[in-house]
């Protein structure tokens, strides 16, 4: 299976080693768009977006890892990502013994940049981190 790995920045790109280039989306609308025009000349199995985000979750600390169980959007239909590849990559997390958190994420078209609006959002949405990507 084909799989197209995109990041918003070379920087979180850098922090994988993969056989082939990754797409390197940006952020916000422009990142869409770029997955967009290359769904159009690729035909992938699966997207893998990867990257930084803010956390929503007060348990949360600087590094934890997020793999997200839906992605929810104001005004858009929640996505549902590949159940049976998002649980393959929760069965290898278990393995390796990492830590990690399995909930929904939140795509914002703006950062949410204080406490209280990640307080906010969290309360609204349930949502474990936020980003301006997915």
């Amino acid at each position: 299976m084909k799989i197209l790995f995109a990041f918003p920045s070379g920087r979180e790109a850098g922090s994988v080693r993969l056989k082939h280039p990754p797409l390197i989306t940006g952020a916000g609308e422009r990142a869409g768009l770029a997955v967009s025009e290359r769904l159009q000349c690729e035909r992938p199995g699966l997207v893998l977006l990867a990257g930084l985000a803010g956390a929503l979750d007060p348990s949360l600390r600087p590094g934890s890892v997020v793999l997200c169980r839906q992605v929810a959007a104001p005004g858009r239909d929640i996505l549902e990502p590949d159940r049976f590849f998002t649980e393959d990559v929760r069965n290898g997390l278990r393995t390796a013994g990492s830590s990690f958190v399995y909930s929904k994420l939140l795509t914002l078209p703006e950062p949410a940049g204080t406490r209280a609006v990640k307080l906010q959002l969290w309360n609204e949405h349930g949502a474990g981190a936020v980003d301006m990507e997915t």
